[in-house]
């Protein structure tokens, strides 16, 4: 049940910022249509969702993730006997400072292709929660 558009809750450990042990809460999405355009990706997003994803009245930054896959299944991973190929880009976003919207269903939403959401990124969003900060 999706109620508060939060699909993932991660816990840092060993962090030294202001939390020790920081937390971040991600909205997953996964998407077989080509949304690229330039140097954006154009992602509807439900309005309910935009709205739980806005604001800082909440205790853990929140994120909304992107999974673009090839748009047959059988492409999206490839078994061998050592290791594993996954077709797929990844991105983020932060709508914590987005406006009210008065669409009723559904808002795009630009996310720059240059915020791939990758273990680098990953480090990165959990030392600024450690730090009480916004993403750099």
């Amino acid at each position: 049940m999706d109620d508060d558009s939060v699909d993932l809750s991660l816990v840092g450990k060993g962090y030294s910022g202001i939390v020790r042990n920081p937390q971040i809460d991600l909205q997953l999405k996964c998407t077989s249509q080509n949304l690229i355009n330039g140097d954006t990706l154009k992602f509807p997003l439900k309005k309910k969702n935009y709205d739980d994803l806005r604001g800082d009245n909440v205790l853990s930054p929140r994120y909304l993730v992107v999974l673009v896959v090839p748009s047959a299944d059988i492409d999206w991973l490839e078994h061998k006997d050592d290791h594993m190929v996954a077709r797929n880009l990844c991105y983020w976003i932060s709508i914590k400072d987005f406006p009210e919207t008065t669409n009723d269903t559904s808002i795009t939403l630009e996310i720059p292709i240059t915020q791939r959401f990758n273990s680098t990124t990953l480090k990165n969003l959990m030392e600024c929660a450690s730090k009480r900060v916004d993403p750099c």
